[in-house]
């Protein structure tokens, strides 16, 4: 019997392979079992509607998480980096902030990843900016 733990495995191995049909499919029985609700099965669709390009879909199920954690954030703003939206992912960035939730390295670097293509100085500033108040200047992997 598939649950919380289970389905994440699946709904990422659909997402690794770009099998959007068969993802689709897995959330359809989430639904019926009554997971869609389980933060780490959401954050994995999330994921899998942003790799296979469906971003407003993930961005959908983000809205709907009554519940989200830093993976949550992270992951709707790397689908948005990966999908060319920059500017929604800066946007995203920003109320992330605004709710309170601190970012890690892997935030900034999905941050950055976004500016890159659509930040202009004042955005990347204030990227910066952030990156320092978090103490993430000397992090390797920033």
């Amino acid at each position: 019997q598939p649950d919380n733990f289970t389905f994440p495995f699946v709904i990422k191995a659909c997402a690794g392979l770009s099998a959007l049909q068969e993802g689709k499919a897995i959330h359809d029985h989430i639904v019926r079992t009554g997971f869609q609700w389980d933060v780490f099965v959401a954050n994995s669709l999330v994921t899998l509607y942003s790799q296979c390009g469906s971003v407003d879909v993930a961005r959908h199920v983000f809205d709907k998480m009554p519940e989200r954690d830093l993976v949550s954030w992270n992951a709707m703003i790397d689908g948005y980096a990966q999908n060319d939206c920059g500017d929604q992912a800066l946007m995203l960035f920003h109320q992330m902030q605004m709710a309170g939730v601190k970012p890690d390295p892997v935030t900034i670097v999905n941050v950055l990843s976004a500016c890159i293509k659509v930040a202009g100085l004042c955005e990347r500033m204030w990227i910066h900016s952030c990156i320092i108040r978090s103490g993430f200047e000397a992090d390797v992997f920033v």
